[in-house]
Parts: structure tokens; C-alpha cells; sequence
């Protein structure tokens, strides 16, 4: 890795961990309060591969403006092997924080919607009402005070395996749109993200599917995979 790449990896890491923290900023901003923060870093979870993707984007649109992709390839280096450097940087904190949800640290329910589960966990208590799944208490003339944390991933039984599907979906949806931004401007890079968008719309279904039981919550994957090596093949013959 040349000293350029290092420098481009670092600048796509900054651009996608500030496109995400301000992603973070918003759904604090707009969610109903007293959320626990590992849920609301989770309800950000899925724009991480859009933040990958910016933060690749930023750094090449920037190479290329001043010059800098050019003169790498006046020197050998190809477009392909020049976008190496950014595509990682991008997806770098997305891979952190699928390592951060696979751990537990964050909340992923909200990858996995399901409106019986929330009706299953509302109930009776003490002459009031106890919403178990966001620990809130419900009291007869309406004020709503904070009891115990919401519940957590195993406590809603999700699918099975949700976390590692949730996990390893974030971190190929994050290749497959950094791959898909990194391609020269053009009607192919236009067409490659919007293959990458419909993936994500493929994948939305999945999960949806997995929490009602109808499909295994892995199937998320599938798309991003497949598009991520697609691209990844086309970049490799393209430094050949």
C-alpha cells in the first residue's frame, strides 16, 4: 500500500465516521426520548453502508478533481487499483460497527420489525400497563415513566442466528455500495448503484420475511454478496 493509499484511507474512514455520527444525530433528534443509546445507534445501523459509500465517493471525487488519479496512472498504477485505498477507508467503521452489533453492544430489533411482538409485550400490572419490550409503565390518567431497560434481541425472540445475519448484511452492503461508488463516473457506475440499491430493497424483504418466520434471517446477505463479487471480479480485471 502506497503512501497515497494509506493517506486516501484515512480521509474515507473521517468522511464515513462524520456521514454516520450526523446519520446517529438525526434519529437521537427524532425518536420518542428516554432510548436507550445502543438502540438508537442500532435504528442508525443501517445507513452505515450509505456512509461507506460517501466516504469512498468524497475521497475519489477529490482525487480525481485535483488531478491526483491521473498522475497514478501516468506513474502504472490503474483507476481500479488507485480506489483500493478509499473503498477500504469507507468501509472500515461499518465493520466496526457490524463487529459491535455481532457483539451485542447494539440494539438490532428494529432490523427484524414485527407488530405481534410488541402486543405480546404489553401487559396488566399493578393497575396499569407495562410495555416490557421499551420498559415503560403506562399509568391510568396517561403519564408514561421509564421502569428497567428495553427488553434486548433474545427477550423478542428474533430469528435465529439475527445478529450474525444483521452483522454480516451491514458489512456487504457496505463493499458492495464503497465498490459500486469507486467505479469511474458514468452511465456503468450509475447502473452498478442502482443493482446495489435494489440489493438493499432484496434485503429489506428478507428480514422482513425472517421476522414472521417465513424465510432464515442469512438470506439478508445474499444480495450484497453477490453484487459485492461481481464488482470485485470487475475491478480485478480491470487492474489486470
Amino acid at each position: 500500500m502506497t503512501p497515497w493509499d494509506r493517506r486516501a484511507l484515512v480521509r474515507a474512514a473521517a468522511a464515513s465516521i462524520v456521514a454516520w455520527a450526523l446519520c446517529v444525530l438525526v434519529v437521537a433528534a427524532t425518536d420518542e426520548g428516554g432510548v436507550p443509546w445502543g438502540a438508537r445507534l442500532g435504528r442508525a445501523l443501517p445507513t452505515a453502508p450509505l456512509a461507506a459509500a460517501l466516504g469512498a465517493g468524497l475521497v475519489l471525487a477529490r482525487a480525481r478533481s485535483r488531478g491526483e488519479l491521473r498522475a497514478l496512472e501516468a506513474a502504472g498504477q490503474s483507476a481500479s487499483r488507485s480506489a483500493y485505498g478509499p473503498v477500504i477507508g469507507g468501509v472500515l467503521p461499518a465493520a466496526l460497527l457490524s463487529a459491535l452489533a455481532l457483539a451485542a453492544v447494539l440494539d438490532v430489533s428494529s432490523f427484524f420489525p414485527r407488530a405481534g411482538s410488541m402486543q405480546r409485550a404489553v401487559r396488566a400490572d399493578r393497575g396499569a400497563f407495562f410495555d416490557a419490550a421499551a420498559g415503560l409503565r403506562i399509568s391510568q390518567d396517561g403519564a408514561i415513566a421509564r421502569e428497567g431497560e428495553a427488553a434486548s434481541l433474545r427477550d423478542l425472540g428474533q430469528p435465529r442466528g439475527a445478529r450474525l445475519a444483521v452483522a454480516a448484511t451491514v458489512l456487504g452492503a457496505s463493499i458492495a455500495l464503497a465498490l459500486a461508488t469507486a467505479r469511474p463516473p458514468g452511465l456503468r457506475r450509475r447502473a452498478w448503484m442502482a443493482v446495489a440499491g435494489l440489493a438493499a430493497l432484496a434485503s429489506l424483504g428478507c428480514f422482513q420475511l425472517a421476522a414472521v418466520a417465513r424465510a432464515p434471517a442469512w438470506l439478508a446477505i445474499v444480495p450484497h454478496v453477490l453484487v459485492a463479487l461481481a464488482l470485485g471480479l470487475r475491478s480485478r480485471q480491470r487492474t489486470r
